[in-house]
């Protein structure tokens, strides 16, 4: 009686993984499937393999049980979608900023050789505005 008392107890602590949730579910089971296995035998009084029997069973009906009961207490996650229309209306935006690519030749300066290559340069910077607007 004191062990279905402390297995009882340990079925309702709750885990925080489903592979938790599922390992303790099989392991009440395999035990409570053992102990009933054991105490109602076989007809031929072979208690073993009944325990056997009820261990294999309990186990794999105490995972599913487990794992049931780790979905049916996970927390939910709602998402709550923002008026759409509200927000867009008073976000600003970014505009791009104007750059301007030029090609620098290849050239030698005193006793340099300097590839040609690109240069970058920003006629204008990015600026905020509001939507529908310049």
């Amino acid at each position: 009686m004191r062990s279905i008392t402390i297995i009882l107890c340990l079925s309702l602590v709750g885990c925080s993984t489903l592979k938790d949730s599922t390992m303790l579910g099989i392991g009440i089971g395999s035990l409570l499937g053992t102990a009933a296995g054991v105490a109602a035998g076989t007809p031929k009084g072979n208690e073993m393999k009944a325990g056997a029997i009820g261990a294999v069973l309990g186990g794999a009906i105490g995972g599913v049980t487990g794992a049931a009961q780790f979905k049916s207490q996970s927390p939910k996650v709602i998402k709550l979608k923002p008026d759409a229309q509200e927000h867009e209306a008073s976000n600003p935006v970014m505009s791009m900023p104007k750059v301007r690519r030029v090609w620098v030749p290849d050239r030698i300066e005193g006793n340099k050789f300097i590839r040609g290559h690109f240069i970058y340069v920003i006629e204008r910077d990015a600026s905020w505005r509001m939507n529908g607007g310049e």
